[in-house]
C-alpha cells in the first residue's frame, strides 16, 4: 500500500508527465499546421543562390518538422506574378519563400489580394514594409570585394595580361540594384587599387543567352580587358568559355565558382544565402521574426565575403595578391573605407 507521501509523489510525477505530453502535442499541432513553399524565379538546377535558398529552407523545416515544396517559375519574368498569385490562392502554405530583388514588388502586389499570405524574400529590396519579411545583402560591399580582386589580378604576375587599366562587368539585364549598388561598388573596388582603372559595362538582355555573353566577352577582351565580373545567370558560362579561349580571367559573384574553371575563375565574392534562409525561416516559424522585418547582411556580419578559402583561389591567385587583398579587407573592417 502507498502511504500518503508516496501518493503525493506519484501524483506530482503523473501531473508532470501529463503537462510534458500536452506541451509536445501543442508543438506537433503547431508544426503540422505550418507549411512552406519555395518559389524559384527561374530553375533550381544550375542557379547556386536558389539552390542555397532551397537547402537553407529545408534545413530549418526539417528541424521543425515542417513540410516544404519547391516550385520553379521558369525564366519568363512576365509569368512570375501570375504563378506567385496562383500559389498564394491555393491557401495551403503558411509561408512562401523566394529570392530576387524583383520579388519584393511582386509579393507586395500579391499580398494586396491575399492579405493572410506570409512572404519571405531573400536578397530582396533593402526597405521594410509590412507585406513581407526581407533579408537583403549589401551588394555594394560585395561588388567592392569583386573589384579589388579583379584589379589586383590585373596588375599581378598572371599570364596574358594586357597592361591596360580596364575591367569588365557583364550583366544579364539592368535593374536598380545593379545601377545603384553593384556598378558603383565594383568601380570603387578597382579604383581603391589604382584610380586609373576604368569599367567596361555590357548587357546581355536576358539571363540565359550564353552565346551573346560570349560575343560581349570577346569584344571586351580584345579591347584590353583582363578580368570580367559576369552577373548574367546561365549566360555566365559564355563569359567563362571565352575567357578560357583567350587566356583571360573571371571573378564570380554570389556563390563559390572557382571549381567551374580553375585558373580562369580566380575567386568569388559570395553571400551566405543558405545560412540566411535557415535563420530567417526558423525565426518566422518561432515568431522571433515577423512580417515587415528587414535584416541586412554585410561584410561586418559575415554574410558578404570574398571566399579566401576556395581551393581555386588559394592555388591560382598569386600569393602576393592574396596578401594585398587580405591587408585591404582588414583595412575595410577597421573602417578605412566608406562606400556611402
Amino acid at each position: 500500500m502507498f502511504n500518503s507521501f508516496s501518493k503525493k509523489v506519484l501524483w506530482l510525477f503523473l501531473t508532470l508527465v501529463a503537462l510534458m505530453s500536452l506541451s509536445c502535442r501543442k508543438d506537433e499541432v503547431s508544426s503540422s499546421a505550418y507549411t512552406i513553399a519555395v518559389f524559384v524565379p527561374g530553375v533550381l538546377e544550375g542557379s547556386p543562390t536558389y539552390e542555397q535558398m532551397d537547402r537553407g529552407v529545408r534545413k530549418a523545416a526539417e528541424e521543425k518538422g515542417v513540410p516544404v515544396i519547391t516550385v520553379e517559375a521558369g525564366f519568363n519574368q512576365g509569368e512570375w506574378k501570375d504563378k506567385l498569385s496562383a500559389l498564394a490562392a491555393e491557401g495551403n502554405y503558411s509561408l512562401i519563400v523566394s529570392s530576387n530583388p524583383a520579388l519584393s514588388a511582386l509579393c507586395r502586389e500579391v499580398k494586396e489580394v491575399f492579405p493572410a499570405q506570409q512572404f519571405l524574400v531573400l536578397d530582396g529590396e533593402n526597405k521594410a514594409d509590412d507585406s513581407q519579411a526581407v533579408f537583403a545583402y549589401n551588394h555594394k560591399e560585395q561588388a567592392f570585394l569583386a573589384g579589388v580582386l579583379a584589379a589586383r589580378a590585373s596588375l599581378s604576375s598572371l599570364d596574358n595580361l594586357s597592361g591596360e587599366y580596364k575591367l569588365g562587368l557583364i550583366a544579364g539585364q539592368t535593374y536598380p540594384d545593379m545601377e545603384k549598388s553593384i556598378i558603383p561598388g565594383y568601380t570603387m573596388g578597382m579604383k581603391s587599387v589604382d584610380p586609373r582603372f576604368e569599367l567596361d559595362f555590357r548587357v546581355v538582355g536576358n539571363w540565359y543567352d550564353a552565346a551573346k555573353a560570349s560575343e560581349l566577352a570577346d569584344s571586351m577582351f580584345r579591347s584590353g580587358v583582363d578580368v570580367i565580373l559576369p552577373i548574367a545567370g546561365g549566360a555566365n558560362q559564355g563569359v567563362v568559355s571565352e575567357a578560357k579561349q583567350k587566356g583571360k580571367y573571371v571573378v564570380w559573384f554570389d556563390s563559390a565558382g572557382t571549381e567551374q574553371a580553375p585558373g580562369v575563375v580566380l575567386g568569388s565574392a559570395i553571400v551566405r544565402q543558405e545560412k540566411a534562409a535557415e535563420e530567417m525561416v526558423l525565426g518566422l516559424i518561432e515568431g522571433t521574426i515577423e512580417q515587415g522585418d528587414l535584416r541586412m547582411g554585410d561584410i561586418i556580419s559575415g554574410y558578404v565575403l570574398l571566399d579566401r578559402e576556395e581551393e581555386g583561389y588559394l592555388k591560382h591567385v598569386p600569393a602576393e595578391v592574396q596578401e594585398k587583398i587580405n591587408f585591404q579587407i582588414d583595412q575595410f573592417l577597421n573602417g578605412r573605407y566608406s562606400l556611402d
